[in-house]
């Protein structure tokens, strides 16, 4: 039943706002209930003098707040001896590591699997990053934009279910893939969609082509991968470059 409040959340997030930037329509996390605040305040991990220490605003969640910092919500939990689904309470501090320290885990973010299983992500296509993620123009841009001529094959960046498939206003004609681990895809602006709903797809599998649909002015590939229903940097999943 989680797995299905989940999937349903993030489909919404699409539905509602239909655009590549979102706002923050989550309100508070079922997981952020009321907690009472523990007698002692949790000794974090790490050398805080190569980092700092964060103080816990009403309602944050171990999500909200890694996104402040473009990290995910792995890595960040893993930096504090804390669980990613932990309940934060206001005013508890974590610690948060400089880019420095988290350049040498960057392998580690967003709870990737052994070593013998990376990379968990792959590039949809094989183009440079024009627009990546972060704000922009005021607002969050909620994945990277990768400009390649129409009709460039778009590959499943990892096996999932396809969650989604359609247009989408902004977004034109839009492919959501779901994966384990509660991880979502999704590719926009398409010319061309080449799955059907609930399809299997393996990494790698052709699955669309890029195309200027919606509101792209030119041809690019709108790509994002979110944890839950929280938006996160590509970069910090897919191989370098």
């Amino acid at each position: 039943m989680k797995k299905i409040i989940t999937t349903f959340l993030v489909l919404s997030l699409f539905l509602l706002n239909a655009c590549a930037e979102f706002a923050d329509i989550w309100g508070a996390n079922p997981n952020t209930a009321a907690k009472e605040k523990p007698a002692h305040v949790r000794k974090t991990a790490g050398d805080r003098k190569k980092g700092m220490v964060y103080v816990v605003e009403k309602d944050e969640t171990m999500q909200t707040i890694a996104q402040k910092y473009n990290m995910t919500p792995a890595v960040l939990a893993e930096k504090n001896n804390m669980a990613e689904d932990e309940v934060l309470y206001e005013g508890q501090r974590i610690y948060i590591p400089t880019k420095k320290q988290l350049a040498k885990n960057i392998e580690e973010a967003g709870g990737v699997a052994a070593e013998e299983e990376k990379p968990k992500f792959m590039w949809p296509i094989d183009f440079n990053v024009s627009s990546g993620f972060g704000p922009r123009r005021g607002r969050n841009h909620d994945g990277v934009d990768i400009p390649a001529p129409t009709g460039t094959p778009v590959k499943a960046s990892r096996d999932g279910s396809v969650l989604f498939q359609g247009k989408l206003s902004g977004y034109g004609n839009l492919i959501i893939v779901k994966h384990s681990g509660n991880y979502f895809t999704a590719y926009a602006h398409l010319s061309v969609i080449k799955v059907k709903k609930d399809q299997k797809v393996k990494q790698g599998d052709l699955i669309g082509n890029v195309g200027h649909t919606g509101r792209a002015k030119t041809p690019h590939l709108h790509f994002e991968i979110r944890y839950k229903t929280q938006s996160t940097n590509p970069l910090l999943y897919l191989p370098k470059k």
